[in-house]
């Protein structure tokens, strides 16, 4: 288990260290530096802060002033249901363990604190958002150690862990295959949400043949017999379950990245963020 976690750790670090050659020190960067005002130099001021273009025009150095940048408060948000243990050549459950530690690992390097809420039915594990390494190992052992099988989450009751829970403004991170119909308008109007949607290709299109199929939230076994019409079907109800998934995002101004099984999750992650700003 330690070896996978400094897997992940390496695997991040090369992504964010990456990103950086030329751009902000982390993809999950808070308000920036405000501008103010403009005053006159003295001795004391950064000789970066100088306005090249006050100079020009009145002849007599000036520098900007700005607002304290702050620190933005980054919650990652586990959603333990059924379709994680789906997956090949690994699991959704995988993807979203190599996730949550490497938007952990990410937030405490660009010095934002970072909290994570693990939940299905009910709470599973809620560690209050905190400003050190140690918070990546916990996300870490806690995602490992839960097991998705007969679980699905409850929106209404989430929401109201995270409301309870969270006295300011956050950046938050949903992490979850989103094969039901999330309700997030109460939470996409306090926080700032972004949805990472994981699949496998065989969530979006069922192969024809005859197979032995385990329901991932009862765990029951029973043979299936898939024609061509049945996997078209299938094919169309996904497809609209998606298209409306997509809606109900853009009308409450959700972020959303939709990453599969077999792609490379830190790199989509990092990319994503950095895309949102």
């Amino acid at each position: 288990m330690k070896k996978r976690l400094q897997e992940i750790l390496l695997r991040t670090r090369r992504q964010l260290l990456l990103w950086r050659r030329g751009q902000q020190p982390s993809p999950f960067a808070g308000e920036g530096l405000d501008f103010r005002e403009l005053r006159p130099y003295t001795l004391d001021d950064d000789i970066r802060h100088l306005n090249w273009k006050s100079m020009a025009r009145s002849r007599q150095p000036m520098v900007n002033l700005f607002n304290e940048s702050r620190q933005i408060q980054v919650v990652a948000v586990y959603l333990n249901s059924g379709g994680l243990a789906v997956g090949s050549p690994r699991s959704k459950k995988d993807q979203a363990v190599e996730i949550i530690t490497a938007l952990s690992f990410a937030a405490i390097e660009g010095e934002n604190p970072v909290g994570a809420l693990f939940f299905d039915e009910t709470l599973q594990a809620w560690h209050p958002p905190a400003l050190r390494r140690l918070e990546v190992d916990h996300n870490f052992e806690t995602a490992i150690g839960l097991d998705p099988l007969g679980r699905q989450v409850d929106y209404t009751a989430l929401t109201q862990a995270l409301q309870s829970r969270l006295k300011r403004r956050s950046l938050i991170f949903l992490i979850g295959d989103f094969m039901d119909r999330p309700e997030l308008a109460a939470l996409a109007s306090r926080h700032e949400l972004r949805c990472l949607v994981l699949r496998d290709p065989l969530d979006e299109a069922l192969p024809v043949g005859e197979f032995s199929v385990e329901d991932a939230r009862s765990g029951r076994r029973e043979p299936w017999v898939i024609d061509r019409g049945t996997s078209r079907r299938y094919r169309e109800l996904v497809r609209r379950h998606d298209a409306e998934l997509a809606e109900n995002f853009r009308r409450h101004r959700i972020a959303w990245e939709k990453i599969y099984t077999h792609e490379d999750a830190i790199k989509k992650l990092i990319d994503f963020s950095r895309r949102e700003g």
